[in-house]
């Protein structure tokens, strides 16, 4: 089995983070992406990477961007990370690694009272075996692309911390 290394995201990765994202969100015969809207997506990313209030670790295995999540303070009242892995990746502990890196990152640097992940259907089973409760549903005008997306929320962010991994 493939080493797999984990670190911060930068600048660099953007191209690696959307193409994993698509994976995700697409199948292997199509991405979400069309190649003529790439240049405007890496435009609208790059802010955010470079950007020291939003949280981006990767996983990387034989030198190429596996796995990524991201965690934020978007509104006042929410906190939100969102993690991303090629299908090919699943299985080997590498969601639950990035999580517990981002759960104490967002834990430190946000200190939220409580958590709440806006996750793409194919997740929720994976956020909820991590103790979360499914809560509502909504469309957000900026995801990529237009999807509902159902919130997993963790009421009590300090006490669940120890609980989840």
């Amino acid at each position: 089995m493939d080493d797999i290394t984990y670190r911060q995201a930068t600048p660099d990765d953007v191209v690696a983070l959307l193409s994993v994202m698509d994976l995700a969100l697409g199948s292997e015969d199509e991405t979400v992406t069309k190649p003529d809207e790439l240049p405007a997506r890496i435009e609208r990313w790059l802010p955010r990477l470079s950007d020291p209030s939003i949280i981006f670790w990767v996983a990387e295995a034989e030198g190429r961007v596996v796995a990524w999540t991201r965690g934020q303070q978007p509104i006042p009242c929410h906190r939100t990370a969102g993690g991303v892995e090629y299908e090919a990746e699943c299985g080997r502990g590498i969601g639950k690694t990035l999580w517990r890196m981002m759960w104490d990152a967002t834990l430190a640097l946000l200190q939220p009272k409580n958590f709440i992940v806006w996750s793409v259907p194919g997740a929720i089973g994976f956020y909820k075996s991590l103790g979360g409760t499914e809560s509502e549903k909504r469309s957000f005008c900026d995801t990529e692309p237009l999807d509902v997306h159902t919130a997993i929320v963790w009421p009590d962010a300090s006490d669940s911390a120890h609980k989840l991994l």
